[in-house]
């Protein structure tokens, strides 16, 4: 359980007793809001519930694209130098490709795997592999090679990689 305090619209009187004080501002509403622990362990179980909340927002099931059967930023390892970067990843019909952001979307992907029925395959991986939660591989012929390619890519629960395993599976 954590112990906070939380108020809408004014400043909490100030709290010594608090390890971990955060303001959320949403856009638009000049509302504010105060979140305060005691514990540190406490202010970091809230920013890990902030962060899964914002990136389960980020994510979403896309209606804009006709095609589009899911969208939203994963984190892909680099087969070079196995560090992981954060991309936006779109499916669109047998389609798996990433941008380096939501808003460079409609530009070229920096990367493209083409699903093809008895080539590709989604596989979850262990957290051993890599030391990281929510990992899976896409692998799927590169569009411009034609070569056969794997994304090893982590999602941020394993909700998450459900929802993509098999928005992939359909999609070939």
């Amino acid at each position: 359980m954590i112990n906070s305090l939380f108020s809408i619209g004014a400043q909490p009187k100030e709290d010594d007793s608090l390890v971990s004080k955060f303001t959320l501002i949403p856009p638009g509403n000049g509302r504010r809001f105060f979140l305060g622990s005691d514990e540190e362990a406490d202010g970091d179980s809230w920013c890990q519930a902030i962060n899964q909340q914002v990136a389960s927002l980020e994510k979403k099931v896309v209606s804009h694209h006709s095609n589009t059967t899911m969208e939203g930023y994963l984190h892909l390892m680099d087969s070079k130098t196995f560090s992981w970067s954060r991309y936006y990843f779109i499916l669109n019909g047998r389609s798996f490709q990433y941008h380096n952001s939501i808003s460079a979307e409609l530009g070229a992907p920096m990367a493209n795997i083409i699903l093809v029925s008895g080539k590709s395959t989604v596989k979850q991986l262990p957290f051993d592999d890599f030391e990281r939660a929510h990992c899976f591989n896409v692998t799927g012929e590169d569009s411009s090679s034609g070569r056969i390619i794997t994304f090893t890519v982590s999602a941020g629960t394993q909700e998450e990689v459900d929802e993509w395993a098999s928005a992939i599976l359909i999609a070939y």
